[in-house]
This record gives C-alpha cells, sequence and structure tokens, in this order.
C-alpha cells in the first residue's frame, strides 16, 4: 500500500520567550548535530526523520523532544504496498489470532472459525466435527508451529492437535491425569526450543511441559499460577517470560527442568502495566506499556524507555532483518536495530487500500521477508517491506505536495524539481539533490513554489534548461522562460513570435543552445543568437520531415536529431539539413514496428533504442540500418510505450498502459511491474520521464509521480517453492503431501483420468506468475497456463512410465528449471504386464509345441498302424498262403496226384484199385477242409477269446482221438480273466499246439497229451506234454522241421518258445506270450 502524506510544518508560539518562534526550524537546528549520525539512508522505506528519543537524565529534553516527536510522527507514512486478505479471498474469519509458514511455504492461518491454509491463490478450512476424532479439537485456532518431522501442531481454546499432512488429519492430544472429556482453555502458548522440543505453557495444573514427536508429555515446572491472558514469551536459552497485572514473571530454565517463577525486578520502572511483551535475537526483552516502549537487558536490568505516537502497544515482532515493529490501535511503528529511526505506518482515509484495522492480534515475519499482519476484525494484510517504489501526489490540505496528480513533464536541476501537471508547474526546494538520503520523500523538501495564475492556466507538457540556466516550460498556451528564482523573462506565443504553434509537446536543448519545440503542427528551432525561430515542415516535393505531428526530438553524441513522429522516425543533421525518414513496411521485420513513434534513447554505447505507440521498442542498427523489434510476445509488458530511460548499470525503464517494464539489452530479458508492486499507476503520461545525475528516475502518470532508484529495487533472496497443492484420480482427490516428498505416483487399471493442481506460494504477486508443464513421453511441447488455471489432467495414458515436470516465470523472466517432478508410473493390469505375456507366450508356444507333436504323433502313430495293420494284413496273408500252400496246398496236391494215379490205372485196365484207397483219399479230403475251416475260424474274427482256443485245441483232440484211442487226451485252463487274443496271434498258438500234439501221437509213443493253458496277470503260458519216449536229435544234430515251424510262429508273434524233453520220460513243449 502507498502512503502518501505530506509534510506538515508545525508552528508552535512559546509565550515564555516573549515572541513567535517556530518549533520546527529550532527543533530542526538543534537535531542537526544531536543526530548526525542517526538519520541514516534507507533504500527501500522513507522512515521518520528524526530519532527515537532515549530515556536520559534530564526530564526537559525528555519531555521537549517527545513533544515534537509526537508531533512530527502525526503524519508520517512510509510507503509500502498492502495486499488485504480476508472474506472474499476465502478466509474462513476475519479474526487472526496467529500465523505461520510451514516448511513447504504455505500459509497457515488460525481464526475463531477454522484453521486456515493458504497458498495464494485459493484457501483449504479445516473445521472441527464433533463426530470426527481426526477432525480439529476446535474451531477457535490460537497457535500454531512445525515440529521436526514437519508435523504441525495447532493449539486452540479446547484443547492440543497434531496435525499429520500425510493423511491431513488432526489427533488430539491430552495431558496425563486429564479428562479427555474436558480440556477446555489448558494450552495456551509454546515455542521451539534449541533441541527443537517442542515447550509448552499450559494454564492450571501443569505449567511448563515439553512434547515429543509421539505425543508424551514431560513436566518440566510446577503448576501454573497465570491465566490464560497472560503473555508469554521466551529467550534463546529457554527461559520464558510471563506478564500478568502484577508483573513480569520469569521462569529460569535449569537442569533440564524449570524453577518457581520468580518476579522480574525492575526498580526504574514502577505500577508497569504490560500489554505486549518480546524478547528480542540481543537478548533484550522489549515490553509494551501503552503508548510506550521499555528496552530491558535481561542480564544487567538496564533498560531504555521510548515514548511512540502510538495509543496503546499490542504487538511486539522482530524482523529477520533486526528491525522492531510495534503494532499499537493507531497504526505500527517500525524501528531500526539501533533504535535510531522510526516509520509510521498509519492509516490513510484517502486511500481505501490502506491498513484496514487498527486492532493487530499478530505481526509475522516469513522467511522470504514479507509483513503478515493479523487482525482482530478485518482479516490480514501482507506486504513486502523491501520493494519499495515512492509516488508523489496531491494532498488536501498539503500545501508541500502536488498541485494536480496529472504529471506531464519532470525536471530536476540541483536542489530544484520541476514538475509540470495539468494545473501548471509545481517548483520544489529540495535539501539534497538525491531523494533517497531521506527516509521519505517529502523530507526532502523545504518548500514549494506555485508560478502566478497565468502560467496555471494551461497544462506543463514540456520542461528544459537552456545554455543560461533559464528554464523552459510548455504547455497548451505557448513558452514561458523562467530563472532559477521563478521569475518569468520572457514568454513566446504565436502571436508575440515565430513560433508556429502554441500547443508545445516537448523542448530539447542541443549542444549548439538551440531549442527544439514539438508541436502537432510542425518541428521549431528556436535560435537564442538571433532570437528566431525555424520552422520544418512536411513537403512532398523536398527532403523534408514524413509528417507534421511531432512528439519528441533526441540529439544523439555525433549532433544528429533523432525525430519521434506520428508517422515514423526521422534523422535530421544540423549541418547539411538532410532528412532521412524510417517508416515501418507491410510485411518486413527489419523495419520500424510501428509508426507512431514515442521517444528515442541512445544508450551509454551509443545504441539507439526507439519506443513506438502501438509497436513495442525497436533497437536500431545503424550500419546495417535495420530495426529488431521487442513486444509482447518477448514479455514486454505493453506495446505502447510512452518513453524509455536508462538507469546507471545500462538496463532500460520505460513506461506503458500496464506499468513499468525493464529491459536487459544483453539477456534480452524483460522484468515487469505494476500497481501490485508498488508504482503510481498502471497507465503512464507522454514525455514524462525523467533521470536525474543521482540515478534515480521518474515517471509521470495521470495519478501522481512515480520516483526509484534501480539499484534499490531488492528482489527476494529465497525463492518460494513450487508446491503440489492436488491430486486427483478419476476425479477422486487425494492427499498431495506423500505423492510430493516421493515424487511418484502409480496408476493401475481403471484409473483413467489423473490430474495435477500446482502453485508458487507468492502471496504479494501471485497473478504474475505464469507456468508450464510436460509430462516428459506423452507431450512433445511444454504447455503454457497462466496463475488461474493451475491445473494439469491427462486422460487415456498409456502403461508405461511418465516424468510431470512444473516450471515458472516471473515477471516475464526466463523460465525457471523444472521445480516439480512427478514420476507418474501407470501400470498395465496382471495379464498385461511383461512377466505374464512372457509366461504366457512361454506356456502358449509350449502348449501350441505339444498339441503339434501330439497330432503329428498322433498322425504318425495312425500311419504307423496302418503301416503296421498292412503289415499284418500282408504278413497274415503270407501266413495264410503258407497254411495253404503248406498244409491244404500239400493235401490238395496228394489228392490229386492219387486221383490222377487211380485214373490213369483205370485207363489202363488195371485193377485192384481197393475201396480202402478212396475212402483214404476221403478222410483225407475230410482233413484239408478241416483245416481250412480253421484257417477261415481265425480269418472271420477281430479277436478270439482264450476259452474258445480251449474250445479250439478241445475240439482237435476229440478228432484225432478216434485214431488213436489208447492215447488220453486232457485240456486245462486256469485263468482269471477271458483274455482276447489277435487272430493271428490265435491261429499261430493253435499251430504250435496243433503241431505238438500231432508229433507226440506220431512219434513219441505216448499214451496221455495234456495241453494246460493258464494266465498270470498279462502273461500267458501254454504246456504241451507227453509221457512218451522223448525228442531224440538226428545225427546231424538238427532240430525236427516241426520243431522249427514253432519257433519260427512264436517269434513272429513275440513269444517264447521252450522244450523240455528227457529220454524215456517225456517232452513238454512250454510257450510263453505277453499279451
Amino acid at each position: 500500500m502507498l502512503y502518501n502524506k505530506a509534510f506538515v510544518v508545525f508552528s508552535l508560539s512559546i509565550s515564555a520567550l516573549g515572541m513567535k518562534i517556530n518549533i520546527f526550524q529550532k527543533v530542526k537546528s538543534m537535531l542537526h548535530p544531536l543526530t548526525a549520525g542517526i538519520i541514516k539512508q534507507s533504500p527501500s522505506i522513507h522512515r521518520l526523520t528524526g530519532s527515537c528519543f532515549l530515556h536520559t537524565k534530564k526530564f526537559f529534553f525528555k519531555f521537549f523532544f517527545s513533544i515534537i516527536f509526537f508531533l512530527l510522527s502525526l503524519s508520517l507514512f512510509s510507503q509500502y504496498r498492502i495486499k488485504h486478505i480476508g472474506l472474499e479471498q476465502g478466509l474462513s474469519q476475519s479474526s487472526v489470532h496467529c500465523i505461520f509458514k510451514d516448511t513447504d511455504g504455505l500459509m497457515w492461518f488460525g481464526t475463531q472459525d477454522g484453521l486456515n491454509r493458504f497458498d495464494g491463490y485459493s484457501f483449504k478450512i479445516f473445521h472441527h466435527d464433533k463426530n470426527d476424532s481426526t477432525t480439529i479439537s476446535d474451531d477457535f485456532v490460537l497457535e500454531i508451529i512445525e515440529d521436526n518431522t514437519n508435523n504441525l501442531w495447532v493449539c486452540t481454546r479446547n484443547g492440543l492437535n497434531r496435525f499429520d499432512k500425510k493423511t491431513e488429519t488432526f489427533t488430539r492430544i491430552f495431558l496425563e491425569g486429564m479428562d479427555k472429556n474436558y480440556y477446555h482453555n489448558i494450552f495456551r502458548s509454546f515455542f521451539k526450543d534449541n533441541n527443537g522440543d517442542l515447550v509448552f505453557h499450559s494454564v492450571g495444573k501443569t505449567g511448563i511441559a515439553l512434547i515429543g514427536d509421539d505425543g508424551n508429555f514431560q513436566i518440566k515446572s510446577e503448576p501454573s499460577q497465570f491465566w490464560k491472558h497472560d503473555i508469554f514469551c521466551y529467550d534463546s536459552n529457554g527461559n520464558i517470560f510471563i506478564s500478568d497485572s502484577l508483573g513480569i514473571w520469569f521462569y529460569e530454565y535449569k537442569n533440564n527442568s524449570y524453577a518457581k517463577p520468580k518476579e522480574l525486578f525492575l526498580p526504574a520502572i514502577t505500577n508497569l502495566h504490560v500489554t505486549a511483551m518480546t524478547v528480542s535475537n540481543k537478548n533484550q526483552l522489549w515490553v509494551g506499556e501503552k503508548n510506550k516502549l521499555h528496552v530491558i537487558n535481561i542480564e544487567n536490568k538496564k533498560h531504555q524507555t521510548l515514548s511512540l505516537p502510538l495509543e496503546l502497544i499490542q504487538r511486539i515482532s522482530e524482523s529477520h532483518d533486526g528491525n522492531y515493529w510495534v503494532g499499537g490501535e493507531n497504526g505500527i511503528c517500525v524501528l531500526d536495530s539501533q533504535l535510531n529511526s522510526i516509520t509510521l505506518l498509519k492509516n490513510s482515509p484517502e486511500d481505501e487500500k490502506d491498513l484496514t484495522s487498527y486492532s493487530f492480534t499478530q505481526i509475522y515475519h516469513d522467511r522470504n521477508g514479507l509483513v503478515w499482519l493479523g487482525t482482530s476484525d478485518n482479516g490480514l494484510s501482507v506486504f513486502n517491506p523491501q520493494k519499495i517504489f515512492t509516488t508523489f501526489k496531491m494532498k488536501k490540505n498539503d500545501k508541500n505536495s502536488l498541485s494536480d496528480n496529472s504529471v506531464w513533464s519532470i525536471f530536476q536541476n540541483g536542489k530544484r524539481l520541476f514538475i509540470g501537471t495539468n494545473s501548471g508547474l509545481n517548483v520544489f526546494f529540495l535539501n539534497s539533490e538525491n531523494f533517497f538520503n531521506y527516509k521519505k520523500f517529502e523530507d526532502n523538501i523545504l518548500s514549494k513554489q506555485i508560478l502566478p495564475y497565468e502560467l496555471l492556466a494551461f497544462n506543463t507538457r514540456a520542461i528544459t534548461i537552456d545554455k543560461s540556466e533559464n528554464i523552459w516550460i510548455g504547455g497548451s498556451k505557448g513558452i514561458m522562460v523562467l530563472d532559477l528564482s521563478g521569475k518569468i523573462l520572457k514568454t513566446f506565443t504565436t502571436e508575440n513570435s515565430g513560433l508556429s504553434h502554441n500547443n508545445i509537446f516537448h523542448l530539447l536543448t542541443t549542444k549548439d543552445g538551440s531549442i527544439w519545440i514539438s508541436t502537432p503542427f510542425c518541428l521549431n528551432r528556436y535560435n537564442p543568437k538571433t532570437n528566431s525561430f525555424e520552422i520544418y515542415k512536411n513537403d512532398s516535393s523536398n527532403n523534408s520531415l514524413p509528417v507534421n505531428y511531432i512528439i519528441s526530438t533526441m540529439e544523439d553524441q555525433g549532433g544528429i536529431l533523432w525525430i519521434s513522429t506520428s508517422n515514423g522516425l526521422s534523422l535530421f543533421n544540423p549541418n547539411t539539413k538532410v532528412f532521412k525518414n524510417h517508416l515501418s513496411e507491410y510485411n518486413s521485420k527489419k523495419s520500424l514496428s510501428y509508426n507512431i513513434v514515442s521517444s528515442v534513447l541512445e544508450d551509454k554505447r551509443g545504441r539507439i533504442w526507439v519506443s513506438t505507440l502501438g509497436g513495442g521498442i525497436n533497437f536500431f542498427d545503424r550500419e546495417k540500418e535495420i530495426f529488431t523489434s521487442y513486444t509482447t510476445a518477448d514479455g514486454l509488458l505493453n506495446n505502447v510505450i510512452y518513453g524509455i530511460v536508462e538507469d546507471e548499470k545500462g538496463t532500460l525503464w520505460m513506461s506503458s498502459n500496464r506499468g513499468i517494464s525493464s529491459f536487459n539489452p544483453d539477456t534480452k530479458v524483460f522484468s515487469n511491474y505494476n500497481v501490485n508492486d508498488g508504482i503510481v499507476s498502471n497507465e503512464f503520461s507522454q514525455n514524462s520521464f525523467f533521470k536525474n545525475d543521482n540515478g534515480e528516475i521518474f515517471f509521470g502518470s495521470p495519478e501522481g509521480l512515480l520516483i526509484f532508484n534501480p539499484d534499490e529495487l531488492i528482489e527476494q533472496n529465497i525463492l518460494p517453492k513450487l508446491v503440489l497443492t492436488g491430486v486427483s484420480v478419476n476425479y477422486r482427490k487425494i492427499i498431495p503431501y506423500e505423492i510430493a516428498r516421493k515424487k511418484s505416483i502409480d496408476l493401475f487399471y481403471g484409473d483413467k483420468t489423473i490430474s495435477f493442481e500446482f502453485a508458487e506460494p507468492d502471496f504479494i504477486n501471485a497473478e504474475k506468475i505464469s507456468y508450464s508443464f510436460l509430462l516428459e513421453g506423452f507431450n512433445k511441447k511444454w504447455v503454457e497456463v497462466n496463475s488461474g488455471q493451475r491445473i494439469a489432467t491427462f486422460t487415456n495414458l498409456p502403461y508405461r512410465k511418465f516424468k510431470f515436470k512444473v516450471r515458472t516465470k516471473k515477471n516475464n523472466n526466463r523460465w525457471s528449471e523444472p521445480a516439480l517432478n512427478i514420476t507418474v508410473n501407470v501400470i498395465p493390469p496382471f495379464w498385461m504386464r511383461g512377466w505374464f505375456i512372457t509366461t504366457g507366450a512361454f506356456f502358449f508356444l509350449l502348449i501350441l509345441i505339444f498339441t503339434v507333436k501330439f497330432f503329428s504323433q498322433r498322425k504318425l502313430r495312425k500311419k504307423l498302424r496302418e503301416i503296421e495293420l498292412q503289415r499284418k494284413i500282408q504278413m497274415e496273408r503270407e501266413r495264410i498262403s503258407r497254411d495253404l500252400h503248406d498244409n491244404v496246398g500239400s493235401h490238395l496236391t496228394y489228392i490229386v496226384t492219387s486221383l490222377d494215379n487211380i485214373s490213369h490205372k483205370l485207363e489202363k485196365g488195371e485193377k485192384g484199385i481197393s475201396e480202402e484207397k478212396i475212402s483214404s483219399l476221403s478222410d483225407f479230403s475230410r482233413e484239408t477242409i478241416q483245416q481250412l475251416r480253421e484257417t477261415i475260424w481265425a480269418i472271420n474274427k477281430e479277436s478270439i477269446l482264450l476259452s474258445e482256443l480251449k474250445d479250439k485245441v478241445n475240439d482237435h483232440f476229440l478228432k484225432i482221438h478216434d485214431l488213436t484211442e489208447h492215447i488220453n487226451f486232457s485240456v486245462e485252463m486256469e485263468s482269471e480273466n477271458n483274455n482276447e487274443l489277435k487272430p493271428s496271434t490265435a491261429i499261430h498258438l493253435f499251430r504250435i499246439v496243433q503241431e505238438a500234439v500231432n508229433n507226440c501221437v506220431k512219434h513219441s509213443g505216448a499214451k496221455t497229451i495234456s495241453v494246460k493253458i493258464s494266465t498270470m496277470g498279462n502273461y500267458l503260458t501254454i504246456i504241451i506234454a507227453d509221457d512218451g519216449k522223448g525228442i531224440v536229435q538226428t545225427e546231424n544234430g538238427n532240430n525236427h522241421c516241426g520243431l522249427e515251424n514253432m519257433k519260427i510262429r512264436m517269434k513272429e508273434i513275440g513269444g517264447v518258445f521252450a522244450l523240455n524233453s528227457k529220454d524215456g520220460v517225456g517232452t513238454e513243449v512250454i510257450i510263453s506270450l505277453c499279451l
């Protein structure tokens, strides 16, 4: 907030001296030798000129200086830009009892209706809910502090709470032995000691207690005798000071505990009624009592007493730079660290953005240097005491203020400051050429002169000084020339001189003493040697100006005149009388960016800079004769630029319709300032800019005069940290603390949408911050958003990892490095994960292989079975063919031969063919038919049961029994299962048994022949035994042919053939087969 109060000179009459004395002038003459080392220059604030009057032994001086101090302080104000935060911005209630900034840079405010968290843009409010034990115990919040684990401890009217940022829940803390259902008014104040432990002062039985991170208490003192309204503070050693209606009490910290409180004896201070108290970093006890401030040395009890221009001191606070802030019912006093100078912040009824309350509950200094003021009835105020622009405006009933706020021209000559306004020229006579030698702009003003009435009849648009140090002023009715005393020397109008027009825009004194006069109808040159005017106009037939509307002129180091017109830039060589014009060309980036030129500046390096009223600024390359423009696209605040000034470091400063901008020609970076930074107005005036010899820059506006020293503009040393303020998945909010700490978040199947909210907690100029974000791996370009759109939403992200990054840009400077980096891990469902896909692919391939192998093998087996079947069919055919050939064929051959023999004998007429022979052939034929039937028996069936084989053997025995009645035949079968045999196997087994039995009948001479068929499991054994004479081998050692045939047959069916024979005992043929 800008405080602009004119310095009022109070004149008092002292009748004891018998004459009227100007008290101010007398005191001033006395103060200079006394306070030569006291009044010091402040780069950022204008403090009260004077001193804090220390307690002295001489009552007269104490009383006298107190009166003077009081009189001077009534109208003294510093120039801070205050921002108010209240219900309209989202604060839950207007009574703010505590203020705290946490490690994340977020602000916390305790009110009578909830705990408030503020990120510079929006509030989140935590309320008590009796049905939810994880909420705060009471809405009336008194104190806030943060422990070593970043948890917040919140003291309320109804108990103590620990706030967990991870879950955003509260844990209510109870003292041991206290009723958990009644803890009203237990806790009052707390602090963090040198060990990082939290020390609490509780009202009642407990007294001083230390609490650990686990919430357990350690009682450190006897029960407290103090009540909740008593004032509590502590020093660096952990000692505690408490004041009550009787005085100040001292808790000394020794041996890890607090002794019984003792009264702090102050013999020099009687009837002390403490209204505020704190301990400074110098271990001094600061005590407020009504409008008095006692500064007490705790060790030796010596003290100083200051009388402040405050009605009732309410709060005392020490800032990080060692200054002391004292709040009272009618304002705030700021004292420097040496107690030598004071700044008074006081309400200004003329400015609605001034201090809005006189009841201060808190003065809080955050680590960024901001000052926060909590009030009991009007919310919060915050301002930055380091960044200060000085403004000078019209004030009612203040003769030393501006006569009008609309400032058109500025000029300073030594200790005289000339300001042209709509109501004439204001001449201020100064103490010093350097304004910032004084704590306040008005302190540098000795007096002010208003020029005669006739001069006030027009607005003063232009000021210059000629070689004779006469002041030239131009307005809407011509030109006046004054001497330094303000005496009018001459006037120039169209009526009394060769001046082309009375409406003057700009005046310039060149090296040769000429005065160049810019008007809306032509350019005038006044020659003081000849007292004549030379007029330059546009002439289409000759080399001339591009237009007659002249806005301003500038002479460079080479004497060339640069003329700003409404239709381009014109260069004029006074020696050759040649004009060279530069205009904006359509579609040409190398030409002038806009034809309406407002001003031209030649910097210290000889570079030319051109401002325009619509095209920003231009750099003109003299050698190449090309222009390079810089506009809002490059970071300029506004493309309408009224004037350019270069500071001592080579930075360009320019005024516009949206504030002022600075430009670094080397880095090509702009910094912008508007009313939120403390400047007088966003809109400025044409040709209303000036820089004095001390480097101080002036800009005029319709709202007053802006003055600043660029070297004194201090940027924040600690930049706010970018904070993740919100996360939503599928539009469901998630507490962002752990995500920000771990810098990662996992998304799962079904999480289609994710949103991030972020903020850089700048509590003064939050709206000036620009943000850009990038989801690395998803976006290809950074997405830029303004401060009102601090949210990034992404939908349907593919399954992989991404990196979410956010960066910021302030004052249109360059983008910062990404200050927020969050890994977004989109985890696919298990069936889409690599291990599952790999495993699935492996098993699929395995199943495929097994399937292919299975069907291939089945096909192969089928093929083999077909081959085997064909082979067996072929073998069966061969066997049948062999059987038919060996048995039936031979029998038929025998029959045919026998019949042929009989027929031959019959043809010869031989007799003697017996019936016996024919009967024998008949039997032999029947036997052949039987063998053929046996073969057919095996072929006609798919399988033959073991019992059928037995029956077949038994039938064979019955057939041969008639021929061999002397032999006993028997067939036995021992088998649990009536196994099935293949036809080929059955016929082979039958033929073997048949062959063996036939051999026994023919050769063994046996009386008994038995066949025993038995199975054991899946194993078949057939034993053919006789009691004959046994088998005798031939002389050559070869076995009988019948035996060989049996072996061959067993081999074909995969069986085993064995022969046991003993001479005179008998023979056993054993055949065995695995079924």
